[in-house]
């Protein structure tokens, strides 16, 4: 992942972060905060299934990993339905 990408593993509903995010595999919902955006909210939530590695990579690279194994939610689900979420006050609350 580039540097300015902040991943946030979130649990399946998308409003809470799942636990062990930082140190070594965890899977969740994909979201992400750009850090380069300015000006406009940069934060994103998917409705895809991820695999993140926060392990530095064999090659050097310090930066999380995610697998190839992603999936959406709705493929094996049915309907994938997020709430609002993913709005700027939640992400504040969240860090509070």
């Amino acid at each position: 992942m580039p540097p300015w990408l902040v991943c946030l593993p979130l649990n399946k509903e998308g409003d809470a972060l799942v636990p062990g995010v930082g140190e070594g595999k965890v899977e969740g919902r994909a979201a992400f905060f750009d850090l380069s955006m300015d000006g406009r909210w940069g934060g994103v939530i998917s409705g895809d299934h991820i695999e993140v590695d926060y392990s530095p990579c064999a090659c050097g690279n310090r930066s999380p990993s995610i697998a190839d194994n992603v999936y959406r939610y709705s493929d094996i689900e049915g309907d994938d339905k997020i709430g609002c979420a993913g709005t700027v006050d939640a992400y504040v609350r969240g860090l509070s």
